[in-house]
């Protein structure tokens, strides 16, 4: 195949605007490449976090690393595997978060707030 007497490279993978789009017959999604940018996001958080009050290591992880893996889910058609790998690394945030404190009453009630928002995005995403 060619483009103006160019030939063109053929790809497995190609990234657009942060979205990784996987060669093949349909339109399929990486999702891998998100998840690793997450959990950088999260440990780099996590570990300049010593001493933080939980609810304020949850409203920071919400809004760094959540808005990482969250980026552009809602104009992808993710498959039910996916939304599954996504929503358990969100989960993993909340049990690491949820091991490290003490007071798991206030934790319970932010983190139900934060799953059932989540997971109204990710259902929506769902082809």
């Amino acid at each position: 195949m060619s483009l103006r007497g160019n030939p063109v490279e053929w790809c497995e993978t190609i990234e657009y605007l942060g979205v990784y789009l996987e060669s093949g017959s349909s339109v399929r999604f990486n999702v891998s490449p998100a998840k690793r940018a997450f959990y950088t996001a999260w440990n780099a958080i996590f570990l300049c976090s010593s001493g933080v009050n939980e609810i304020a290591l949850l409203h920071l992880q919400e809004t760094y690393s959540l808005s990482v893996l969250m980026y552009a889910t809602p104009a992808l058609n993710l498959t039910n595997r996916q939304v599954s790998e996504l929503n358990a690394c969100w989960n993993n945030v909340i049990q690491i978060v949820w091991l490290a404190t003490t007071n798991g009453s206030q934790l319970a009630l932010y983190y139900y707030g934060l799953a059932d928002s989540m997971s109204d995005i990710l259902s929506s995403c769902v082809k």
